[in-house]
């Protein structure tokens, strides 16, 4: 799910749209209005690879 937030209010609640983002759901800022910013979760690491095996 998608949500856009103004920047007021992201500021606002940053803390609880960083919970969001971690829980999977994307996140657009927006000044004015206008889209200016997207915040979502981070892609995993792929945990299978070793130092030294390729």
């Amino acid at each position: 799910m998608t949500v856009t937030v103004d920047l007021h209010q992201a500021k606002t609640h940053l803390s609880k749209l960083l919970d969001r983002a971690h829980a999977g759901e994307e996140i657009i800022l927006a000044k004015a209005g206008t889209p200016c910013a997207v915040q979502g979760p981070l892609p995993l690491a792929d945990a299978g690879r070793r130092p030294g095996w390729p």
